[in-house]
């Protein structure tokens, strides 16, 4: 760290502690590579001095030399070639040895890969801004069409996303199944790269090509900081997945109350149904989510809809045995005598269920204990087996 921000009083004195001078990153980058990377000319002079070697690469197989000459340092590029430093090799095999099968994954790491996704994929915006200056194309892509910002957004930091945008980066730029950067990013949960497209401008819907909305994915995976900084940015509140599911149905049987807020103050409907006909209170109900209940029902949520099957959130509430919910429902007049697609009502289902102090609210409420379903059973024949 001291070599690469060129802090020489601070490499003095680390040297002076006699470390083992080419000990690398997790990249195999050692503090030479560092300095030549930034172009620390005196902090490269004293390394050498004090015994630097100019042979090691890093996973990329390239050298301090390789890095100073990406940044255009001709000065340690000098240094560095009186030293024997020799150019970059992407193929060459670096020993007279039978390579292991750790230095061949090594060096296959980055295959095929142009110069600058390699910059990308690491936190190092000096090798990227130097790259992009003298041409890189920031629209181009792997050998297996990973657009360079998707892997700034997969591995990179907010730093690399924004250089490239900035350098004409195009943010819809999809990789071949169809993900954008965007639904990339919101997938394996980095709010920070998330955050920084947001602020420059990128659509929070994702792009057209998506096989799922960004606010999807995002109720998906359960990142609520993304799905409310997407909603923020105005997303639309109400898309769905291939399945008509929607983010609040999605959010109503989580613990995420916060998300679930925005998404009802962003215009999210209430009412909505997905394929099978249930709305984000019969998820909430069947979830046992007490308190998602109560904030869908404040908007307005019905317990009488019925999804597909004839079953209705009350109706669900009750087959879970969710007996707060039950009771926070029941407030609101739900029809007790509501059939579901096979005859049985809400006192057959909670019999079924083996829920005793949901029967008992039941028949409290004067439930038709005598009831029988398309199979001819009551509830007493249910509760006898």
């Amino acid at each position: 760290l001291a070599a690469r921000a060129g802090e020489l009083a601070a490499v003095e004195a680390l040297l002076a502690a006699h470390p083992k001078i080419d000990a690398a990153d997790r990249n195999r980058n050692t503090a030479l590579m560092h300095a030549a990377m930034s172009g620390r000319l005196a902090v490269v002079d004293r390394l050498l001095a004090a015994g630097a070697s100019v042979a090691p690469r890093d996973v990329q197989d390239w050298s301090a030399l390789d890095f100073a000459e990406v940044r255009g340092a001709t000065d340690i590029v000098a240094r560095l070639r009186e030293k024997g430093a020799t150019a970059l090799h992407r193929s060459a095999i670096v020993s007279e040895s039978r390579p292991t099968a750790v230095q061949r994954a090594q060096r296959d790491l980055y295959a095929g890969w142009p110069d600058l996704a390699v910059g990308a994929s690491r936190d190092s915006p000096e090798l990227l801004h130097a790259l992009l200056q003298r041409g890189a194309d920031p629209n181009a892509t792997t050998a297996d069409g990973l657009p360079i910002l998707t892997v700034a957004a997969l591995a990179g930091t907010p730093a690399s996303v924004e250089a490239l945008l900035a350098a004409g980066a195009k943010a819809t730029h999809a990789d071949r199944r169809g993900n954008s950067v965007l639904l990339n990013a919101v997938r394996i949960g980095r709010e920070d790269i998330v955050l920084s497209m947001l602020a420059h401008g990128v659509s929070p819907d994702g792009g057209r090509a998506d096989p799922e909305p960004p606010v999807i994915a995002a109720a998906k995976a359960g990142h609520g900081g993304i799905l409310r900084a997407l909603l923020a940015a105005h997303a639309q509140p109400d898309v769905r997945d291939e399945h008509g599911t929607s983010a609040l149905m999605l959010v109503a049987q989580t613990d995420d109350l916060e998300s679930l807020r925005r998404l009802l103050e962003a215009g999210a409907a209430t009412e909505g149904v997905d394929k099978g006909g249930r709305t984000a209170l019969w998820y909430a109900a069947h979830a046992g989510k007490l308190e998602a209940v109560r904030l869908l029902l404040q908007h307005g949520a019905s317990v009488d809809h019925a999804d597909a099957a004839g079953q209705s959130a009350f109706a669900a509430a009750c087959a879970a045995g969710a007996t707060a919910i039950v009771d926070l429902m029941l407030d609101k007049g739900p029809r007790l005598e509501a059939r579901t697609a096979r005859g049985d009502t809400a006192l057959l289902l909670a019999v079924n269920a083996g829920a005793v102090e949901v029967v008992e609210k039941l028949l409290t409420r004067h439930a038709d204990k005598d009831t029988q379903n398309e199979f001819g059973d009551t509830a007493l024949i249910i509760a006898s087996r």
